[in-house]
């Protein structure tokens, strides 16, 4: 069984083929049927995903993503892992907030309900394999974690860290998808925190309809480059 192929991948293996390198058939159609299966996209102006250094150490990440099904059965994705710079003690995905004691209706970073995402909001508590998504339908909203390191010293301020997410379906095949995360070094004041703005993906969708699209790079190492913050349409 083949893993971590994307529609990029793909589309190399193609050119590949095309200048006569001989390929495995068999593997061909596999990662034809994986880059057909869960599609992963990072979604809103990019302002909306962040790696934050953390007030009890660490950093809190929060990237908005798209998952959805692009075959004709239901898929169910049943582990979700995220790649960073520097850290390879891994990133862990914050808990379902109903789990809490005593339960919340919301995620947070900082143990504040305010400063947090209303459940609605995030995808953590989505991903198991008792939700499966249905063919052609797909789901959204936040994937929030914390991680063990530091952000790397090569990161700025206010500009943006490539990241990966990879999501695994019940059938063991895994997508990964490059992000991009706008680094939040300073943490905001208390004020500023517990007034978070709310989600609109209605909004988000609309303003990207409005914007010039673009893909991420499908390039599979993590590059340690930090790029410049760019403002998303208004």
């Amino acid at each position: 069984m083949c893993h971590l192929r994307t529609s990029e991948e793909l589309a190399l293996v193609r050119q590949l083929q095309a200048r006569g390198i001989v390929m495995d058939e068999e593997q061909i159609r596999c990662m034809e049927r994986n880059a057909g299966g869960l599609r992963i996209d990072q979604i809103g102006c990019g302002l909306e995903s962040f790696a934050e250094q953390h007030a009890l150490g660490g950093v809190a990440y929060a990237i908005l993503l798209s998952i959805t099904n692009s075959t004709l059965k239901p898929l169910a994705p049943v582990r979700v892992q995220i790649e960073v710079p520097g850290d390879d003690w891994g990133v862990t995905l914050l808990e379902d907030c109903y789990k809490a004691k005593p339960r919340k209706e919301f995620y947070s970073f900082s143990g504040h309900d305010l400063s947090g995402y209303a459940r609605q909001e995030v995808l953590n508590h989505q991903l198991t394999r008792n939700q499966s998504i249905p063919p052609r339908h797909g789901v959204e909203g936040m994937l929030l974690a914390i991680g063990g390191h530091p952000i790397p010293d090569g990161f700025a301020n206010d500009t943006t860290m490539p990241a990966f997410v990879t999501v695994s379906d019940q059938h063991g095949d895994a997508h990964r998808q490059r992000v991009q995360l706008i680094i939040h070094r300073r943490r905001r004041n208390k004020k500023t925190e517990q007034h978070r703005p709310r989600l609109n993906l209605a909004a988000i969708r609309a303003r990207e309809a409005q914007a010039t699209p673009t893909s991420p790079s499908g390039t599979e190492t993590l590059v340690e480059q930090p790029a410049p913050l760019v403002e998303c349409s208004k």
